[in-house]
């Protein structure tokens, strides 16, 4: 599918895993919400948040084997060209940052603590870069790690400007 002059790996496998991360998403965000102490429905946004992640990421685009696709910039001046013209241009840049958005947020909102939201938002694209690189159709991409991130992030600080003005609100 086509979306913001990119193509979004939209497949059978994406829809399934999507359908059951959606499935599960109150059960486990009332299970983190007991067993953790977080809030249940960020708990719920949080692993809807996660299955959409998971969705579009790591299911499989195709039936070419994965590649190795360029998992480090060759240079320092690639750090600031590659989001911008490699992995779908400004438009795939900006849905890999909307993707991560809400689920750096309501891990935020949840846990009640920015530094596991961060450490999520940190470690998870690293994982799905490196996962990338054996699955059918997908390719590791170093600009889809910093806008992953950089969109995480930008949802940890919309969490804590929430959860901040939330506080202030209930005292």
């Amino acid at each position: 599918m086509e979306l913001l002059g990119t193509h979004v790996p939209i497949s059978w496998s994406s829809l399934l895993v999507l359908l059951c991360g959606m499935l599960l998403s109150h059960p486990v965000g009332r299970w983190l919400a007991r067993s953790l102490g977080w809030r249940r429905r960020a708990s719920v946004v949080a692993w809807a948040g996660l299955s959409a992640v998971v969705a579009l990421t790591v299911t499989p685009d195709g039936v070419l084997p994965g590649d190795q696709g360029h998992c480090s910039p060759g240079e320092i001046a690639q750090l600031w060209s590659e989001p911008l013209h490699g992995s779908g241009g400004i438009g795939g840049g900006m849905l890999n940052v909307l993707l991560f958005m809400p689920l750096g947020a309501a891990l935020v909102v949840a846990s009640g603590r920015a530094w596991i939201a961060a450490s999520v938002v940190v470690v998870l694209p690293v994982a799905i870069e490196v996962a990338q690189r054996s699955i059918p159709g997908r390719m590791c991409s170093f600009s889809d790690y910093l806008t992953n991130t950089a969109g995480g992030l930008l949802g940890i600080v919309l969490g804590v400007l929430v959860f901040t003005r939330r506080s202030t609100v209930d005292h």
